[in-house]
């Protein structure tokens, strides 16, 4: 398990390396529907993510990010124009809009239209979503607005997250709890260092609660085998619990019954024990890569927006 989040967390450092020029990250996301191909949704989502990562208020990843971008299309006329080869020829109205992944909400959106032409129905969506740059004023104004938006919610709401947080923490639900206080941006100071020092309050009883599990498993193998090979396993889970654990005793008195059965040997076996705990170098890494996680099995439901 913490080899598993280490990996996480390493890759988390790769996502923190894109973002680091975005203290408000916003996420884009297209569904296709019957209406729009894969490709052309998907074409879609990389030019909304290509503009607000260009303008440093947008991430290129799915991160704990709750506030996401996306796209309301209306097409207003289809042509159908010549035979060999045909040439299709679409005029849309493309409204961008900034949600909240959380509530459903629309807190803003912009309608811009679009004109494309194509041999195919997806290349003429793809050659009008062209027209979507960061240079248009109006797209521009847009998501340094929704930068805005995101500030003065956290801002306000900064303390009630936290505090839901907590009482997540306390039901055991830890994942959704680490993925509400990473998802307080940096551009929020004083609620954003609040949140970090909860972070590591909910990863520590993330990870007590862990171990005492992991400690549980431990003692039920070692009951069940009583040898060098049943001693060899267990090394391998309790590299898994933290050095520093709250039931750091009970696994003193595990480990003592264990030398005192395989004897010398279990210096070679623990060795294991110890490389797992060197392993653990980057706590901060590791619980924010446990709201991610949970982040990205989260999907915006673009079909019940409110505004």
């Amino acid at each position: 398990m913490k080899r598993l989040l280490l990996s996480i967390s390493i890759i988390l450092g790769v996502l923190t390396l894109k973002a680091q020029n975005s203290d408000t990250p916003i996420k884009a996301y297209v569904a296709a529907n019957n209406d729009m191909p894969i490709e052309v949704a998907d074409y879609l989502q990389t030019r909304l993510t290509n503009i607000i990562t260009s303008m440093g208020v947008g991430v290129d990843d799915y991160t704990t990010s709750q506030f996401y971008t996306s796209a309301k299309l209306l097409v207003e006329s289809k042509d159908v124009v010549g035979s060999a080869p045909t040439k299709y020829v679409y005029n849309i109205s493309a409204t961008l809009y900034l949600a909240d992944m959380i509530s459903n909400k629309i807190y803003s959106s912009i309608t811009i239209p679009l004109k494309g032409a194509g041999d195919s129905e997806s290349k003429a969506y793809i050659n009008a979503f062209n027209g979507l740059n960061a240079n248009q004023k109006r797209i521009n104004d847009f998501y340094r607005g929704a930068r805005k938006i995101i500030v003065d919610y956290y801002t306000s709401q900064g303390n009630t997250i936290i505090q839901r947080a907590k009482m997540l923490a306390a039901q055991d639900k830890y994942d959704e709890a680490l993925y509400l206080l990473t998802a307080i941006p940096v551009s929020c100071q004083d609620v954003y260092g609040k949140a970090q020092t909860e972070i590591m309050v909910v990863y520590n009883q993330y990870t007590s609660y862990n171990d005492k599990k992991i400690l549980q498993k431990a003692k039920a193998l070692w009951a069940s085998t009583q040898n060098r090979d049943g001693a060899a396993e267990v090394a391998l889970l309790l590299a898994e619990i933290e050095p520093d654990s709250s039931c750091k005793g009970e696994v003193d008195i595990l480990v003592k019954d264990i030398k005192g059965r395989v004897g010398d040997e279990w210096e070679l076996i623990k060795r294991s024990y110890s490389d797992g705990i060197e392993l653990e170098k980057q706590r901060i890494e590791t619980a924010k890569s446990i709201g991610v996680a949970f982040g990205n099995n989260q999907q915006p439901n673009t079909t019940n927006l409110v505004h």
